[in-house]
């Protein structure tokens, strides 16, 4: 049960990442080429257009659509690194799981080999079980010993409540 219930948490957030990938490169392929690179100088902001093979200013207020795809491009390539930095551990972490927890091998035997075997833990059922089989035994009080006043008062008070 644990084991399982680790796994499909992996697995479910490997899925997630994978389709945050997908999302983003499809993202990528209508973004512009290139990259945006912000200066401030006095109280005016400068926005300039990167790529290989120039460098152009851009102004905002002309630009300012191809400046929000250049900005949300650079969003998009850091998420994407990111994502995959993820799913690389992710996928290491669930080829690498054990298919069964050291916890669940107890509960996985047969009724003839668990008889022979004392479990390190018991399996929850188990447990209940043997909790169950106990009897109760409370603590005796002596003939003569004197009870305190405040603790029957106490105790009558919690019965009438």
């Amino acid at each position: 049960m644990k084991t399982e219930n680790c796994r499909s948490i992996l697995q479910r957030r490997q899925k997630e990442v994978s389709a945050l990938i997908a999302c983003y490169e499809r993202q990528m392929s209508v973004l512009p080429e290139g990259r945006l690179k912000i200066n401030r100088r006095d109280s005016r902001t400068y926005y300039y257009l990167v790529n290989e093979e120039e460098t152009r200013i851009l102004k905002a207020a002309e630009d300012s659509a191809i400046i929000k795809k250049l900005a949300q491009r650079a969003y998009a390539q850091s998420v994407l690194k990111a994502a995959r930095e993820e799913q690389k551990i992710l996928s290491r972490a669930v080829n690498g799981y054990p298919e069964v927890a050291a916890e669940e091998i107890y509960g996985n035997m047969s009724e003839d080999r668990r008889s022979l075997v004392t479990p390190f833990e018991l399996p929850d059922e188990e447990y209940a079980q043997a909790w169950l089989k106990k009897s109760y035994r409370g603590k005796v009080i002596g003939e003569g010993v004197p009870l305190d006043v405040r603790v029957l008062d106490k105790l009558i008070e919690e019965c009438f409540r």
